[in-house]
Protein backbone atom coordinates (compact mmCIF):
# COMPACT_ATOMS: atom_id res chain seq x y z
CA UNK A 1 0.00 0.00 0.00
CA UNK A 2 1.03 3.78 -0.48
CA UNK A 3 0.32 6.56 1.25
CA UNK A 4 0.74 9.80 -0.45
CA UNK A 5 2.12 13.12 1.65
CA UNK A 6 -1.15 14.92 1.79
CA UNK A 7 -0.38 18.18 3.96
CA UNK A 8 2.72 20.79 3.98
CA UNK A 9 2.93 23.18 6.37
CA UNK A 10 4.66 25.84 8.04
CA UNK A 11 3.03 26.19 12.32
CA UNK A 12 4.81 29.05 14.08
CA UNK A 13 5.69 28.56 17.45
CA UNK A 14 4.27 24.97 17.66
CA UNK A 15 3.36 23.56 20.82
CA UNK A 16 4.62 27.06 22.27
CA UNK A 17 8.19 26.54 20.67
CA UNK A 18 10.11 28.99 18.96
CA UNK A 19 10.11 30.11 14.91
CA UNK A 20 8.52 28.88 12.14
CA UNK A 21 8.34 24.64 11.41
CA UNK A 22 7.98 22.79 8.24
CA UNK A 23 5.56 20.16 8.87
CA UNK A 24 5.06 17.33 5.50
CA UNK A 25 2.68 14.49 6.49
CA UNK A 26 1.68 11.78 5.17
CA UNK A 27 -1.74 10.20 6.82
CA UNK A 28 -2.44 6.72 7.24
CA UNK A 29 -6.03 6.34 7.66
CA UNK A 30 -7.44 3.30 8.89
CA UNK A 31 -4.47 1.42 9.55
CA UNK A 32 -4.46 -0.87 12.86
CA UNK A 33 -0.66 0.73 14.03
CA UNK A 34 0.06 3.74 12.07
CA UNK A 35 -1.82 7.14 12.33
CA UNK A 36 0.75 9.07 10.01
CA UNK A 37 4.37 9.82 9.14
CA UNK A 38 5.55 13.06 8.99
CA UNK A 39 9.22 14.91 7.91
CA UNK A 40 9.59 18.02 10.21
CA UNK A 41 12.28 20.40 9.68
CA UNK A 42 13.35 22.54 12.47
CA UNK A 43 15.41 25.76 11.69
CA UNK A 44 18.45 26.46 13.64
CA UNK A 45 17.60 28.21 16.69
CA UNK A 46 13.95 26.81 16.51
CA UNK A 47 11.88 24.31 18.89
CA UNK A 48 8.53 22.56 19.22
CA UNK A 49 7.81 22.66 22.74
CA UNK A 50 7.55 20.49 25.41
CA UNK A 51 3.41 18.58 25.21
CA UNK A 52 1.72 15.78 26.05
CA UNK A 53 1.00 12.74 23.87
CA UNK A 54 -2.23 11.54 25.56
CA UNK A 55 -3.36 9.07 22.62
CA UNK A 56 -0.60 7.89 20.90
CA UNK A 57 3.31 7.09 20.81
CA UNK A 58 5.84 9.02 18.32
CA UNK A 59 9.12 8.14 16.72
CA UNK A 60 11.35 10.84 16.14
CA UNK A 61 14.43 9.66 14.04
CA UNK A 62 17.29 12.36 13.42
CA UNK A 63 17.92 12.64 9.50
CA UNK A 64 20.43 15.92 9.99
CA UNK A 65 21.15 18.37 12.72
CA UNK A 66 21.99 18.40 16.32
CA UNK A 67 19.48 19.42 19.40
CA UNK A 68 18.16 18.71 22.31
CA UNK A 69 15.81 16.62 23.12
CA UNK A 70 13.50 16.93 26.09
CA UNK A 71 11.66 14.36 27.76
CA UNK A 72 10.36 13.61 31.79
CA UNK A 73 13.83 12.25 32.40
CA UNK A 74 15.85 15.77 31.59
CA UNK A 75 17.54 17.27 28.57
CA UNK A 76 19.94 15.27 25.97
CA UNK A 77 21.72 16.33 23.21
CA UNK A 78 20.90 14.78 20.24
CA UNK A 79 22.49 14.26 16.63
CA UNK A 80 21.55 12.48 12.86
CA UNK A 81 20.97 8.97 13.53
CA UNK A 82 19.27 9.05 16.84
CA UNK A 83 15.79 7.41 17.70
CA UNK A 84 13.71 9.06 20.18
CA UNK A 85 10.66 7.20 21.85
CA UNK A 86 7.50 8.77 23.21
CA UNK A 87 5.49 6.37 24.86
CA UNK A 88 1.57 7.06 25.19
CA UNK A 89 1.52 9.61 27.97
CA UNK A 90 4.93 10.77 27.43
CA UNK A 91 5.96 14.04 27.15
CA UNK A 92 8.46 15.75 24.66
CA UNK A 93 9.91 18.40 22.62
CA UNK A 94 12.88 19.69 20.41
CA UNK A 95 15.35 22.38 20.36
CA UNK A 96 17.35 22.98 17.21
CA UNK A 97 20.82 24.10 18.58
CA UNK A 98 23.28 22.90 15.58
CA UNK A 99 24.08 25.21 12.61
CA UNK A 100 21.84 23.30 10.11
CA UNK A 101 18.42 22.87 9.54
CA UNK A 102 17.40 19.48 11.77
CA UNK A 103 15.54 16.82 10.08
CA UNK A 104 13.93 14.31 11.58
CA UNK A 105 11.36 11.42 10.31
CA UNK A 106 8.77 10.82 12.61
CA UNK A 107 5.84 8.10 12.83
CA UNK A 108 2.92 8.50 14.85
CA UNK A 109 1.16 5.33 16.09
CA UNK A 110 -1.61 4.63 17.69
Amino acid sequence: MIYKTNKSTNIENLHGGRGIITIEKCDVPGHAAFKSVVKVTVPTGASIGYHTHHDDYEGYYIMQGDGIFLDERGRHIVTAGDFCLIERGGSHGVENTGTDDMIIFATVMK
